[in-house]
């Protein structure tokens, strides 16, 4: 029984290690030895429920080994109180690997082992059980490409089933073998008829989509990282130095060629009206560039509460401080020859950096945490569109683009990029400040899952960040550029705009749905199940 438990614990560890190589053959590698220890934990394990919980403590402790450090430097806690924070989170996160080793065991047939009862119960809790961060045990495939095109078909859970299904399968195919000797070969040619079938679906949809990127129309986009350091950019005092740098790397971008310019999240730290929507900025000193241009970058933005709302405020005793008065949005803003085209306002905010949970009902709350933000969340959702420009000849010199712009972590979230998929955005574009993560593997970890968001829109995804990782994904989740992290860079790079909606934009999570109606009526249609306690 010991001899499981340094099983688990071991496997738990490759699997986080697996996470801190993402896109690439050792995330693969470990993955799957990762896999086949926790199902090889299940199956043999007299106490399945702890062994599990183990393998999840460590997977999450090594693969988000920094998180004490984000805690300290982004919420403001204190170092103590960042590590129990830290243990809560790495505890909760597995439960799921618990639970799912309890339900497989309260749903099996006591008499007979049933080697896809659990890949099921794991695919049922990375589905719905709740995380901070929303990875999936398919993500650290992303580097096979025709196995991670199948995303832009089914999402993201389905993958992570048929990967669990595969390796159980092959691991009872295996003990089979050595209990009973001889080789069933029906049960070897199902498995890999299965696995050549779905295979040769995805590279079939990569290859599709690569020719589509072929032929659809490029905008050069210019990716700017200053590379600040979070205490640096977070200090209004240093804006004229930020700004500058910025500037000086943008015209060097434009003097290669780049059309449209990114800079990352809140690189101007300095607050502008939301009325300036439509109008120039040109002499308010808040302006990015000083000459004509296009860009899409990170600043703060705000406008006033209602009357009756602040009144409300006022008599509930929530109302602490003039700010208060104010709604206060992290946003992206188009800028054309320096007049705003649009903005977008951060829709899915960070807990405990850009507001304090629980802190409108409690606003004692705050004082526990000082440096958290006390910011609002955005409301609506459009793309910042630039119109298309043509020479005097006729000849587009400026395609229409019709960016959807993710703020932050909102790049893990495939379902905003599915909704501006259907508002017909043309290319994705996230822009990121991941200085808080310090010198980590987390920037990685980051962009591993924002490029899942490519594959599943088929859009191309350019990222702007601060410190890195700064990288434009192709619509079939390949690296076309990126400049290296820790460094201020630039990188120009042709994109291509694709406006057709994936099966995924369309059907969203239905697959996902209708695999687990399946399972839950398999499941009882067997019967083979303790029915009480």
């Amino acid at each position: 029984m010991r001899s499981i438990f340094w099983g688990a614990l071991l496997s738990g560890v490759l699997l986080g290690g697996a996470a801190l190589v993402p896109d690439s053959l050792w995330a693969i590698v470990l993955a799957t030895l990762a896999i086949l220890g926790m199902l090889a934990t299940y199956r043999f394990s007299e106490k399945k429920v702890l062994h599990l919980f183990t393998y999840g403590l460590f997977f999450s402790l090594t693969a988000f080994y920094w998180l004490p450090d984000t805690i300290t430097l982004f919420g403001g806690f204190p170092t103590a109180l960042s590590y129990v924070v830290f243990l809560l989170f790495a505890s909760t996160s597995a439960i799921q690997f618990a639970l799912a080793a309890y339900l497989a065991k309260r749903f099996s047939d006591p008499e007979e082992f049933q080697w896809w009862i659990f890949p099921f119960f794991w695919f049922l809790g990375e589905f719905l059980f709740p995380r901070m961060f929303p990875w999936g045990l398919a993500h650290n495939f992303l580097a096979w490409k025709s196995f991670a095109s199948l995303a832009g078909l089914f999402g993201t859970y389905p993958l992570s089933l048929l990967l669990v299904l595969c390796l159980a399968y092959l691991l009872d195919l295996v003990i089979s073998i050595i209990e009973n000797g001889g080789i069933p070969h029906d049960r070897l040619l199902k498995l890999f008829s299965g696995i050549f079938l779905f295979l040769a679906l995805g590279a079939y949809r990569h290859n599709l989509v690569f020719e589509e990127s072929r032929t659809s129309p490029e905008v050069k986009i210019g990716l700017i990282q200053g590379n600040f350091a979070a205490a640096v950019g977070a200090d209004p005092r240093n804006l004229p130095v930020i700004v500058q740098r910025y500037r000086e790397l943008s015209q060097v971008a434009e003097s290669k060629g780049a059309q449209l310019l990114l800079w990352p999240e809140s690189v101007i730290n300095s607050w502008i009206e939301t009325q300036f929507q439509g109008r120039s900025i040109r002499g308010t000193g808040k302006e990015p560039l000083l000459t004509p241009g296009r860009i899409i970058y990170g600043g703060m933005s705000f406008e006033h509460k209602p009357a009756s709302e602040i009144e409300a405020l006022r008599r509930g005793g929530y109302l602490l401080d003039e700010e208060d008065e104010y709604e206060k949005y992290n946003s992206a803003l188009g800028v054309q020859d320096g007049r705003v085209l649009g903005m977008y306002h951060k829709r899915a905010l960070m807990p405990f950096g850009e507001y304090l949970p629980l802190a409108s009902t409690f606003p004692s709350l705050r004082k526990l945490s000082p440096l958290s933000g006390n910011l609002s969340a955005g409301k609506s959702l459009s793309p910042l569109s630039f119109a298309e420009t043509k020479s005097e000849s006729g000849e587009v010199v400026f395609p229409e683009v019709r960016a959807g712009v993710l703020i932050c972590y909102e790049d893990l979230m495939s379902g905003l990029s599915r909704q501006y998929a259907k508002l017909d955005a043309n290319i994705l574009v996230n822009l990121t400040n991941d200085a808080w993560y310090g010198y980590s593997h987390a920037q990685k970890q980051h962009s591993m899952l924002a490029a899942w968001r490519s594959i599943e829109s088929k859009r191309a995804l350019a990222r702007a960040t601060n410190t890195g990782y700064s990288v434009v994904y192709g619509p079939g989740g390949e690296t076309l550029k990126a400049i290296p992290l820790y460094r201020p860079g630039f990188e120009v790079v042709a994109v291509p705009l694709l406006s057709d909606l994936s099966l995924y934009d369309v059907v969203g999570d239905a697959p996902s749905w209708i695999i687990l109606l399946l399972g839950c009526f398999f499941i009882i249609r067997s019967r083979r199940f303790i029915a009480t306690s």
